[in-house]
C-alpha cells in the first residue's frame, strides 16, 4: 500500500486528514513541556486541559442545598392509586344504574373493570417499589470509585503509555461536564505522570479520528494505548454506540473503556452484541435493569410471598390468576401475566410480544387482562419495556431513556370522561398543568418543564476569562483556543 494513501478515503464526511501530518507527528522527535510528544490532529496535550479544569472546577458540584431535594414524592403515588379507585367505583355506579342489562351480564361487566382496576393498581405499585433516585452525593461516590478502577488499571499500570480522554462534541453535553467530575480523582495522577515523563495523555471529542489515526497499517506501537468514553449512564445504548459507529477498531494495541457510572440492562447488551467485549466497563459500574428484566422479578417476588401466605392488597388478584390451575400450569401462566402487563401498560414497539393467544383463553383472568383496549401506547404511563426507572439530581433523561412523562407529571391512565389531576412524582417539582388533558396528551419533556433541572447546562465555562459559547462544539476550541495554549 502506498504512503500517500494510508487512510482510507470512503467516507467523505470524516475529517481532511493528511497521511503526511500523521506520518510527521509519529515522526515528530522534539518535546514539549512536560516531556509529552505534540498531540496528534484533533487532540489536544492533557497539561493543556489541565489549566481549563483548574479554571473552571468550582462551578461543577451541584450546591449543598440543592444535594437530595427531589427524592421520590410516594404521597403522590399513593394520591394517584385512589384516584384509580374512585375513577372506577364512579364507572362500576353508572353499569349498575343500567337496569336494562341482565345480572349476569351487569356482574361480568364490573368483574372485568374491576380486574383492569387491580392490573393498573399493581403496576403502579411495581413502580412505587421500583423507582430508583440517585442524589449528587451518591452519584459523586460512584465516579470516585471508578476513578479507582481507572488509576489501577490505566493510569498506574505500566501497559499502557498513551492515555485519551473522550468528551463530548458540545460543552453543553453531559460528557463534557462528566469528564470534569471524574479529574476532580484522577487530574493529579494523570499531571504526575505527565511530569515525570511517563505517559502520553490527550483529550478529544473526535471518536473517527482515533478509529482512523490507530487503524493506520504504518502506524506501530511499542505499548497499548487506553481510550476513555465518558457519560453519565448509558441507557439503551444505541446513543453511545453510534458514537463508535457501532464498529470494533481494528487495532490490538488499543483498549477502550466506557467512564460510566451506571449502564441499563439493554445497554449493556448492544455494547456485547455490537463491539464483542472490545469496548469495556469497569468493575466498579452499576448495572442497572430495565422494565422488561426487573418487572419480571417484582413479580416473581409478589408471587413467592403469596404462596407463604403473606398478606397482599394483591392477593385477589392474584388468587384469580393461579388458584384454579394445576402448579404445574404456574410458571407458564406467571410469564404470560407478565407478557400480557407490558404489552398492555407498557409498550415498546421494538420487542414483540410472543406467545400463543389460545394459552390465554384457558385462564379467565388473563383473557381479561389480553383483551383491554383501553391501555394503549402513549396513554396514561407513557412507558416503553426498554425504560430504566432512574433519575438524577442534576438531570431527568429523555422519552427514550426512563418513563420521564410519569416521573415529571405523575400521568395515569384515565377515560375520555375523567379529568387528569396532575401531580410530580418527584419531589419538589409541584404541580404541573399545561394541557387539559395530559394523561392522555403526547405532551414532551422539555428545558423548560423538566424537574429536576439539567445542571451541566446551567455552568457558564470561561478559558483565560473568556466565556465559552455553550452552542459551539469543542471541536472548535480542541483546536483553536486550547490548541498550543500549553
Amino acid at each position: 500500500m502506498s504512503k500517500r494513501n494510508i487512510l482510507t478515503k470512503k467516507n467523505k464526511k470524516s475529517p481532511n486528514i493528511k497521511s503526511k501530518k500523521i506520518k510527521k507527528n509519529q515522526k515528530k522527535s522534539k518535546k514539549m513541556k512536560g516531556g509529552v510528544d505534540p498531540a496528534p490532529l484533533n487532540m489536544i496535550e492533557y497539561q493543556t486541559f489541565h489549566k481549563f479544569f483548574e479554571e473552571n472546577k468550582s462551578k461543577i458540584l451541584i450546591p449543598q442545598e440543592e444535594i437530595n431535594t427531589h427524592s421520590v414524592n410516594y404521597h403522590t403515588i399513593e394520591n394517584i392509586k385512589e384516584k384509580i379507585k374512585t375513577n372506577y367505583e364512579h364507572e362500576i355506579a353508572e353499569i349498575n344504574k343500567n337496569n336494562n342489562q341482565n345480572k349476569s351480564k351487569i356482574s361480568s361487566m364490573i368483574e372485568n373493570k374491576s380486574i383492569k382496576r387491580d392490573v393498573i393498581l399493581f403496576f403502579l405499585e411495581y413502580l412505587k417499589n421500583n423507582i430508583r433516585y440517585i442524589n449528587f452525593t451518591e452519584y459523586l461516590q460512584k465516579i470516585e470509585s471508578i476513578s479507582d478502577n481507572i488509576k489501577t488499571q490505566i493510569i498506574n499500570s505500566d501497559a499502557y503509555d498513551t492515555i485519551i480522554l473522550v468528551t463530548s462534541m458540545q460543552i453543553e453535553k453531559s460528557n463534557f461536564w462528566i469528564l470534569l467530575l471524574y479529574l476532580q480523582f484522577i487530574d493529579a495522577d494523570l499531571m504526575n505522570k505527565i511530569k515525570e515523563n511517563q505517559k502520553k495523555i490527550y483529550v478529544t471529542s473526535n471518536i473517527e479520528y482515533i478509529y482512523k489515526y490507530y487503524e493506520t497499517p504504518e502506524l506501530k506501537l511499542s505499548k497499548k494505548v487506553a481510550v476513555i468514553y465518558f457519560d453519565d449512564m448509558i441507557y439503551s445504548g444505541i446513543q453511545s454506540a453510534s458514537a463508535f459507529k457501532f464498529k470494533i477498531l481494528r487495532n490490538d494495541m488499543v483498549d477502550i473503556f466506557l467512564g460510566v457510572g451506571f449502564i441499563s440492562t439493554i445497554g449493556l447488551d448492544v455494547f456485547k452484541r455490537f463491539f464483542k467485549e472490545t469496548i469495556k466497563i469497569f468493575a466498579n459500574t452499576e448495572i442497572i435493569p430495565v422494565i422488561d428484566i426487573q418487572f419480571d422479578t417484582w413479580v416473581n417476588d409478589q408471587y413467592n410471598n403469596l404462596m407463604k401466605g403473606n398478606e397482599s392488597i394483591f392477593n385477589k388478584l392474584f388468587i384469580k390468576l393461579f388458584t384454579d390451575e394445576n402448579k404445574a400450569d404456574h410458571e407458564k401462566i406467571g410469564d404470560l401475566f407478565k407478557k400480557i402487563m407490558l404489552e398492555k401498560i407498557c409498550t415498546d414497539k421494538l420487542v414483540s410480544l410472543e406467545f400463543n393467544s389460545n394459552d390465554v383463553l384457558k385462564n379467565d383472568v388473563l383473557k381479561k387482562i389480553y383483551s383491554m383496549k383501553s391501555l394503549e401506547p402513549k396513554k396514561g404511563f407513557y412507558c416503553r419495556k426498554t425504560h430504566t426507572l432512574t433519575y438524577f439530581d442534576h438531570k431527568l433523561a429523555d422519552g427514550l431513556s426512563t418513563m420521564n412523562i410519569f416521573l415529571r407529571f405523575g400521568t395515569y391512565p384515565i377515560n375520555e370522561q375523567q379529568e387528569c389531576l396532575i401531580e410530580s412524582v418527584i419531589n419538589n417539582c409541584g404541580v404541573y398543568q399545561l394541557t387539559p388533558n395530559l394523561c392522555d396528551s403526547s405532551e414532551t419533556i422539555t428545558d423548560e418543564n423538566s424537574c429536576p433541572k439539567t445542571f451541566y447546562k446551567t455552568i457558564e465555562y470561561t478559558f483565560n476569562g473568556q466565556i465559552l459559547n455553550k452552542i459551539k462544539t469543542i471541536d472548535s476550541y480542541l483546536n483553536t483556543l486550547f490548541k498550543n495554549k500549553s
